[in-house]
């Protein structure tokens, strides 16, 4: 039963949204290895960045431990925003899921299969090769774009979403993932000015993770720039929180993508849903933008007018089928009763 179409007493949701861990095919062995070995796998030297749509990324660091971010869902109240994505999440395996935030195109956790849940992370922690670490913080609620600022955004929430006095969704942890030398910032929804002291805690980054769009609606290409770049000297960065066709909501969550942005800086349109770099590899990079576009690192249907499927069509003479299944109600030996 769809417990989502039973009318609508808040308590009939919680299968629906809550934590369904207990039902996922999935164990604590890679946890365990990592913790007891110091690693999951003989290191490869260098770090796996994995694109699943809108600003879920997977990392696998070159011990093998895989850290997926900010996987996405259909809020549950339309409260919150409605419909935002065509295609619910993919059930896919990590180690560990983060979320940066309390919203929906970031918190889709019981999607994944994983061990380990880190939700709006405060402090270190630290599996096999990787530390990660979150700075909590202030989602954006002034993106200074030419859509729409702050005053704006609040009305067209209904909600009152800067400090003081914001409820829960609109505060966001900034994540640090350090492993094997690499630095790596997950920007989530932040604010573009958190305090100074979250920003030195930082530093010098190698990879750098935002949600810059060509629309800015959520980090302008200027604040993006600004921030990766000025700021924290990152050598990559990839954008995200951009529409994908087939996954976003025309108008919702996105409305064009980023590519013009990969465009004004050095830049790698990537043809696959992943990469991989050691650390020599991009130590002579600065800001270089690596786009993943589309790619993303799942089956996602898309029309046939745009994109081609690889699977053939069923015809109309084979779908479904000429079954007649009212027959069984024929009565014996005439047409009708």
């Amino acid at each position: 039963m769809d417990m989502t179409k039973l009318p609508n007493p808040k308590t009939w949701l919680v299968p629906v949204i809550g934590d369904n861990s207990f039902y996922q095919k999935v164990q604590n062995d890679r946890l365990i290895a990592a913790q007891k070995y110091g690693t999951i796998r003989k290191s490869i030297g260098k770090v796996t960045v994995e694109f699943y749509g809108m600003i879920a990324y997977k990392i696998i660091t070159p011990g093998g431990v895989e850290i997926l971010l900010d996987p996405f869902r259909n809020a549950p109240d339309l409260d919150l925003g409605g419909i935002w994505f065509l295609s619910q999440f993919p059930e896919i395996y990590a180690d560990v899921v983060v979320s940066t935030h309390a919203h929906g195109d970031h918190d889709g956790m019981m999607r994944v299969h994983a061990p380990m849940v880190l939700d709006r992370l405060a402090g270190t922690v630290e599996i096999g090769d990787a530390k990660i670490t979150g700075f909590p913080d202030k989602h954006v609620s002034n993106p200074e774009n030419e859509i729409y600022d702050g005053r704006i955004l609040e009305q067209a929430f209904a909600k009152h979403n800067y400090p003081p006095g914001e409820n829960m969704e609109w505060d966001n942890s900034i994540i640090l993932i350090e492993t094997e030398g690499f630095r790596i910032v997950f920007w989530g929804d932040n604010r573009q000015n958190p305090p100074q002291e979250i920003l030195d805690e930082l530093g010098d980054i190698d990879i750098f993770l935002s949600a810059v769009s060509d629309d800015g609606h959520i980090t302008t290409a200027r604040w993006g720039e600004k921030l990766g770049k000025e700021v924290m000297n990152a050598k990559v960065v990839f954008p995200g929180h951009y529409n994908v066709e087939g996954i976003n909501h025309p108008y919702a969550s996105g409305i064009i993508d980023a590519a013009q942005f990969a465009r004004m800086h050095d830049h790698t349109f990537l043809k696959e849903t992943s990469v991989s770099f050691s650390k020599e590899d991009i130590k002579d990079y600065n800001f270089h933008v690596m786009y993943f576009g589309e790619n993303v690192n799942w089956k996602v249907l898309k029309w046939p007018h745009k994109y081609n499927y690889d699977y053939p069509m069923v015809s109309i003479e084979e779908w479904p089928g000429d079954h007649r299944e009212w027959t069984v109600y024929k009565p014996e030996g005439k047409e009708r009763y």
